[in-house]
């Protein structure tokens, strides 16, 4: 038996999605009540009267950026492929991460992205002296002030930000180390786990009153990729495998498809399987270069 879903993004986000499914499959089994209600109140995250926000905000300066170079939105072809990393690739992922350090300091999602998006440069054989993005949401329910009631996680609509680092393509290829505090931390975690620290409640409240004010032609292109971006999305901490219609535990859950090219969903693997599977979606040439060195991690 496979359940497929779909949701529109402007409406609810990936949280939403899966509270959806945990009540569905309740209700299933006869037990509706047993999953909270999703709170519906808009007011929490409204805009401030008069909106501010100013534009060398990462997420608007991106916007602007693609704006000025005539961003069309149309996207080649593309294909879809899961690549699935074991604990110990990991863990390797991890250590390389971190030479001379410890690698508790470095996390799995910004392992993996950066090794995802050292694969992505080198398959795509981007210009060296180019700056390359990337894109990632981050949840903002204990980021903002005062944060959302403790049932936020069944918050019915959008309660994630876009965070974003920016590269040139040879750091991100070569990981160029620099030092932190006491030990020396590669260059590509230390920026992504920078850019969500920088993700406070001022950050927030300038996101919520840009998407107020701006017009069609920005909104259209917020979301908008060049060959030069990556986005990658974390369900590491979804509850990906709680939706029991009455049959036990699912087998398998995955996105179906990224949309375009040079996205990527990170989802544990179920059971007790300690690795996670890596949904990407590329250009058809790119895929075949990508899959090629994906599995070298030296």
């Amino acid at each position: 038996m496979v359940l497929g879903a779909s949701f529109n993004h402007c409406i609810m986000d990936a949280h939403s999605d899966f509270h959806f499914m945990q009540t569905l499959s309740s209700i299933a089994k006869g037990n509706g009540s047993s999953v909270p209600p999703p709170l519906l109140d808009r007011t929490l995250l409204r805009a401030r009267a008069p909106p501010i926000f100013s534009l060398n905000h990462p997420e608007h300066l991106h916007v602007e950026y693609l704006k000025s170079i005539g961003h069309t939105g149309l996207y080649p072809p593309f294909i879809c492929t899961i690549l699935k990393l074991s604990k110990d690739q990991i863990d390797h992922l991890k250590s390389n991460s971190c030479r001379g350090g410890s690698s508790d300091t470095v996390s799995t999602f910004q392992a993996v992205s950066a090794h995802i998006w050292k694969c992505l440069c080198l398959a795509r054989n981007l210009a060296p002296d180019k700056e390359s993005h990337l894109l990632f949401p981050v949840q903002i329910q204990s980021r903002i002030s005062p944060p959302l009631p403790k049932r936020s996680y069944h918050y019915f609509g959008n309660i994630c930000t876009c965070g974003l680092v920016s590269a040139k393509v040879s750091e991100v290829v070569e990981f160029i180390p620099q030092r932190m505090v006491s030990e020396v931390v590669e260059f590509i975690p230390q920026r992504i786990r920078e850019a969500v620290h920088r993700i406070d409640d001022a950050y927030v409240r300038e996101s919520i009153d840009y998407l107020e004010v701006a017009d069609k032609e920005s909104l259209s292109r917020r979301f908008g990729m060049t060959e030069y971006d990556l986005s990658i999305s974390s369900w590491l901490s979804m509850p990906c495998y709680d939706a029991d219609f009455g049959y036990g535990e699912p087998f398998f859950m995955t996105v179906t498809d990224t949309g375009i090219g040079g996205i990527a969903f990170l989802t544990k693997n179920p059971g007790k399987d300690q690795g996670i599977s890596v949904l990407v979606g590329h250009e058809i040439e790119t895929m075949k270069q990508f899959k090629a060195i994906f599995y070298d991690f030296n």
